[in-house]
């Protein structure tokens, strides 16, 4: 066999032993979601005030689609190919470099930091000894989260408790790079973004990104100021800008472990706390949350104008991941837990239960500043009410239609406190019903008794003048199956379809979003977009024929019903 023969056998061989060990199906482009699932993300963005959003699916380990929807910038699509700011994603693909060079024998992760740097604002506080790699990627570094202005400092122990801080990742980051000689970028190019094809992302700024980035929106939809990102530099706890491909995969490598040692693997989903009774569970890189005793890691990232999730399932490797520019982004993540995860409600509730734990160990200095925030802020809001309805009303023997219909309330409630007709002053009064007075300061209670469980649900009951009938009720789902058809409405000969939406109604007509139609009673459904009411009209044998339309000042129009 000559020698040119041999060369290309030998490079056949090692093709194909290297397709047995990386499949190629996980590089491979995404595919783009299912028609439905980017419509029904389409109606949650325009229900959120969500302007631009991106969403991963990974199923068994393998990035299944992508979706994307929205704009990037004002009367600029987002596309596949849309960098978003990682935010704190940054920190589970920081922690991941870390891991690998622990795998590789290169960092000791209970080895001090202090044999590798050592901070001058701290180089007289022994303190600066018990600092470890484990004991950083866990928030337990004795760090705020960043310094600011100020020097650097201990604000506890290395290992007293958490307290979510990137300063501690990045006195990790410049302990690594003193050990290995090599930056951040070089590392996570070898670690982590060449082994994963994440051939978009970028860590730090850089003149490539120049109008790729998507802008951030406020709450109302318009575009934060002071946008500027080119000052930006290589951090290991932000300054990551990806595609929602590069970062899907990314969540489907680790889904599959990440190809890190058994036993490493295992440490990132085990919680790390060297103190009793944590507020919070943080494996090394992650949140760590249990759902039947399995570990779930997630992480969320958090700028002005940007709101991201992952959320990783070890056991079954899914995950998903939102990549958002909207500071009202986390008004869609709920929804996509429970609708993209196995065990997605689950996860929900134990998600919920972390944040009531970690409320009721809050500082109590802190308790009034951040309770005044969160009613003002339509996204907090929303995970508080949600977190206090799993573990106070849907805990309790109170009747299931009536914790439902409370469930149902919460987002209306956010809804209208989005729109103004929940006033500031309402949504400050529910919050503080979950708050006490103990030694002249604000403390979130423990538990509502009967007494304040019966109020809280009134109060998410009310609106202001002229919307009390604004709180969606459960229509039964055989009621709901008698309204599904089409009508004609005869003065614009639109033609309505009326579907079954999860547990409510749906409108579709043409030329026009989808728009979900919630219960007011069996027979009349409302819409939150406006003031329109839907009723749906029965014969004299029972049968539904026609749709009344109810508009705003009175007016009304039967639409009779076509099949």
């Amino acid at each position: 066999m000559n020698t040119l023969l041999k060369r290309h056998l030998t490079c056949l061989s090692l093709f194909w032993a290297l397709c047995t060990i990386v499949p190629t199906r996980a590089f491979a482009a995404p595919d783009t979601a299912p028609a439905a699932i980017t419509e029904k993300l389409q109606q949650r963005m325009q229900e959120a005030g969500v302007r631009g959003a991106a969403v991963a699916q990974v199923k068994a380990g393998q990035l299944a689609w992508v979706a994307v929807q929205g704009e990037r910038a004002p009367g600029k699509a987002v596309t596949k190919d849309t960098l978003f700011n990682a935010a704190s994603l940054t920190k589970p693909l920081f922690a991941t470099v870390v891991l690998h060079q622990v795998a590789k024998g290169r960092v000791d992760l209970d080895q001090s930091l202090a044999k590798d740097w050592v901070d001058p604002d701290i180089a007289n506080d022994p303190r600066r000894l018990a600092l470890t790699a484990r004991l950083a990627l866990s928030h337990q570094s004795g760090f705020p989260n960043w310094r600011g202005r100020e020097r650097l400092q201990f604000t506890f122990a290395p290992g007293e408790r958490h307290e979510y801080s990137g300063e501690g990742y990045e006195y990790l980051r410049r302990a690594l790079e003193k050990r290995t000689q090599l930056s951040l970028p070089e590392l996570a190019q070898e670690s982590v973004l060449d082994p994963v094809r994440m051939t978009a992302t970028h860590w730090g700024w850089n003149s490539q990104l120049d109008g790729r980035v998507a802008l951030g929106f406020d709450e109302h939809g318009k575009p934060h100021t002071r946008q500027d990102l080119s000052h930006v530099r290589p951090n290991a706890a932000a300054h990551v800008f990806t595609t929602i491909g590069d970062y899907g995969r990314f969540a489907a490598w680790v889904a599959r472990g990440a190809d890190l040692p058994s036993a490493l693997w295992r440490e990132i989903q085990k919680p790390q706390a060297r103190h009793a009774n944590p507020a919070e569970q943080f494996g090394l890189g992650w949140h760590v949350v249990k759902v039947d005793g399995k570990a779930i890691l997630w992480h969320e990232g958090r700028e002005s104008g940007v709101r991201n999730l992952v959320v990783v399932l070890p056991h079954s490797k899914d995950a998903l991941v939102l990549l958002t520019n909207s500071d009202n982004g986390e008004l869609l993540m709920r929804s996509l837990i429970s609708e993209h995860l196995p065990q997605g409600e689950a996860i929900n509730s134990a998600l919920d239960r972390q944040l009531w734990t970690y409320l009721q160990n809050m500082p109590h200095g802190q308790v009034a500043a951040i309770a005044q925030k969160i009613a003002s802020a339509p996204a907090f809001l929303s995970k508080l009410l949600h977190a206090v309805h799993t573990t106070q009303i849907a805990s309790t023997d109170l009747p299931a239609a009536k914790t439902q219909q409370a469930r149902l309330a919460i987002d209306a409630y956010v809804r209208d406190l989005r729109a103004g007709s929940v006033a500031p002053e309402q949504a400050e009064a529910l919050v503080a019903q979950l708050l006490d007075t103990r030694d002249g300061q604000k403390v979130w209670l423990a538990a509502l008794n009967a007494a304040q469980r019966e109020a809280w649900i009134a109060a998410l009951a009310e609106r202001s003048a002229g919307r009390a009938d604004r709180v969606p009720v459960v229509v039964a789902p055989d009621k709901l199956a008698r309204y599904v058809g089409q009508y004609r409405v005869p003065s614009s000969k639109l033609l309505i379809s009326i579907e079954r939406h999860e547990q409510s109604l749906r409108a579709i007509a043409s030329g026009m979003p989808p728009i979900t139609l919630l219960g007011m009673s069996d027979t009349q459904f409302f819409m939150r977009e406006d003031d329109t009411r839907f009723e749906f009209v029965a014969d004299a044998d029972g049968e539904i024929t026609q749709l009344r339309l109810l508009w705003r000042g009175g007016r009304s129009e039967l639409a009779p019903r076509e099949r």
